[in-house]
């Protein structure tokens, strides 16, 4: 991860090597990430589940997956189709507190 001192493990749960890998995320969550074909494209489908609903994780899991499982989508596509990738690795913005979040439509 750039610009982010965090370390997250899991366990890789299943994974059929085609289309399907779900593992542990952020301590208590699971994620499934299938991939599906729809006539000539592959239809990216990614499900969060077992989110604690604490005020804090509700902040730190439910907006911070909401914008970090968005934005590695968006990056997947830009690689996967035109080849470039849109985070950033020159700047370090891991002292800039609200960095690492997107504000959409407040």
């Amino acid at each position: 991860w750039h610009n982010w001192d965090g370390e997250e493990k899991g366990e890789i749960l299943r994974a059929n090597g085609r289309d399907l890998i779900e593992f542990t995320f952020a301590e208590f969550c699971r994620v499934t990430v299938e991939l599906n074909t729809e006539g000539n494209q592959v239809l990216v489908t990614l499900t969060q589940t077992n989110i604690p609903t604490d005020e804090q994780n509700k902040m730190n899991i439910h907006v911070g997956c909401s914008n970090g499982w968005t934005f590695w989508l968006a990056n997947l596509k830009a690689y996967l189709e035109p080849g470039i990738l849109l985070h950033e690795t020159k700047t370090d913005l891991r002292n800039v507190p609200l960095a690492t979040f997107q504000f959409v439509n407040i």
